[in-house]
């Protein structure tokens, strides 16, 4: 059982790449900036001594990361106002596919700042890059003055450029001067509130969990994200009592977790990330280490519980109309969650009766999230970027809000066939922002996927163990009465792909290629040789 549970707390990082800061990155802050010597996309070594004298910002980021593709127009607006100043912006690319794929997107969106290919010295040397984006601000002196984990917007980087570059004077410009201040910020409060009663909403609750949330102690930094190491004995003494310390906390997650609804007020002047969110991280890294305690003592009804808190934690932070980034960080929590939940059901530890009460649990979950995909956070975010940033860009907004709402009403299948939508890339705004809107709605229909997988393979197990058998098709087990609903398969135009084997039977999506190749695993069909997204039999390795 321990196993299960360092196996599944591990994939919280392999699930979007999202993680709080890590004591190592803090620790460089304010530091000498490591050096390295990396290949641009040309096979040229490009080395940071290169840029002696200069202000540095440095970038890691992906092609595949929706954040990381929202800071881009920013970087090349602020690369070309003030690189002739000494500013120089380094792109560090940590695609897995090969310089290929970045060159590609390179070419798509005119980067026109260094972009380098990173290695596993650089990540390490600059605190173990487990999240992206992370952002370097970097003096003349060669110094690290800021570090940024996630998305900023470009007001962020521009106060930094001001204040380390000699002669660029630092305040708005007259543009941000004339718009009205909370104009946006109020419409986005008002339509997370949609008018319900507080007693509903879960945010004061998860504001006091953080309220008295108890650090990690110094001892333990890092190691209570990588469990699967083996603890000493003091390690595992002190793991205890951070939990233990922490029990307030979760007991008010758990109460926030319970109620239907969540909004956080954002105080603004801006539409800037939810300032807690990295908060919220930690305490679901927290509620992670308890099931992983538990698990020593097959505390399975416990692990259970705390697993649907996390989840509900998460599912209360990627809805609503909140913006893609925070629901990053939902999709992540919820991901963690459901991973923990398939390694369970691997271990046969629960007999019929467990499985149909998890299955009740996990319906009921499902569908509380049934409605269409929510972008309205987002769309409220573009139109206040276009009166404070891109006014060259007004005259497309229209059509462009149009647009989000075309792909967040289309599953993945559906945009791949419908070719008017694809060919709407005439609008500029669209080209740059149509990766990440489809990118964020396929990641909400992986999670929504996954619970519904989970469910199915519930059904399957307790029609085995009732039967002596497995059904022939899903269909037989909606008949005989195990399953509400057959699970839609988002990357087609089918249910679920599911078929018996000599060992059991295999459940599976066709993913992101939209085509099935025999239940081959691959991370949602993204893989080097496409593939499938497997969900039954349990992979054994994160």
């Amino acid at each position: 059982m321990k196993r299960i549970m360092t196996i599944s707390f591990l994939l919280l990082f392999a699930y979007f790449n999202i993680t709080p800061i890590n004591a190592s990155q803090n620790d460089i802050i304010g530091k000498p900036a490591p050096s390295f010597t990396l290949h641009d996309l040309n096979g040229n070594k490009v080395s940071l001594s290169d840029y002696k004298d200069k202000v540095v910002i440095l970038d890691f980021w992906a092609t595949w990361c929706p954040p990381c593709i929202k800071e881009i127009p920013h970087f090349i607006e602020l690369y070309n106002e003030y690189k002739n100043q000494g500013l120089v912006i380094v792109g560090i690319s940590v695609d897995q596919a090969g310089v290929g794929v970045v060159k590609a997107f390179n070419r798509k969106y005119k980067i026109n700042y260094p972009i380098l290919m990173a290695d596993n010295q650089v990540s390490i040397a600059y605190g173990n890059i487990t999240g992206i984006p992370t952002t370097f601000v970097i003096d003349q002196a060669g110094m690290i003055r800021r570090m940024y984990v996630g998305y900023r917007d470009k007001t962020v980087f521009e106060e930094d450029i001001k204040e380390l570059l000699p002669g660029v004077l630092s305040g708005q410009s007259s543009t941000e001067e004339e718009i009205q201040p909370g104009k946006y910020l109020t419409e986005l409060n008002s339509v997370g509130m949609a008018g319900r009663p507080e007693s509903d909403n879960a945010a004061p609750y998860y504001k006091k969990a953080i309220e008295i949330y108890v650090k990690e102690p110094d001892a333990l930094s890092g190691k209570t994200r990588n469990l699967h190491e083996e603890l000493t004995s003091q390690e595992q003494t002190m793991l205890r009592k951070w939990v233990q310390d922490n029990s307030p906390a979760l007991e008010q997650l758990k109460l926030g977790s319970n109620k239907p609804y969540c909004w956080f007020t954002k105080q603004g002047p801006t539409l800037d990330v939810n300032p807690h969110l990295q908060e919220m991280v930690e305490l679901a890294f927290v509620l992670q280490a308890r099931t992983f305690l538990q698990s020593e003592n097959n505390n399975i009804n416990s692990i259970i519980d705390d697993l649907i808190t996390l989840y509900k934690f998460g599912a209360h932070i990627s809805s609503g109309p909140n913006l893609s980034e925070e629901k990053m960080v939902g999709f992540a929590l919820k991901g963690l969650s459901l991973k923990s939940l398939f390694f369970i059901l691997d271990s046969k530890l629960l007999n019929s009766a467990s499985m149909k009460s998890l299955e009740d649990r996990l319906n009921q979950l499902a569908t509380n999230q049934n409605e269409a995909f929510d972008i309205r956070g987002d769309k409220i975010n573009m139109q206040e970027k276009v009166e404070t940033t891109f006014t060259n860009l007004k005259g497309y907004l229209k059509s462009t809000l149009e647009y989000c709402d075309m792909v967040a009403a289309r599953t993945p299948w559906k945009l791949k066939n419908d070719k008017a939508i694809l060919s709407a890339n005439t609008n500029p705004w669209i080209e740059n922002i149509a990766p990440a809107i489809a990118r964020s709605v396929e990641i909400e229909y992986r999670s929504r996927t996954e619970v519904r997988a989970l469910i199915t393979i519930l059904a399957i197990l307790r029609y085995n163990n009732e039967n002596n058998s497995y059904p022939a098709t899903l269909q037989e087990l909606k008949s005989a009465g195990y399953l509400d609903e057959l699970p839609n398969d988002p990357f087609s135009d089918k249910p679920l792909v599911y078929r018996k084997t000599e060992e059991g039977f295999i459940l599976y999506s066709l993913g992101g290629d939209f085509d099935d190749d025999g239940g081959q695993q691959s991370k949602w069909g993204l893989g080097e040789e496409n593939g499938d997204q497997v969900f039954w039999p349990i992979q054994k390795t994160p």
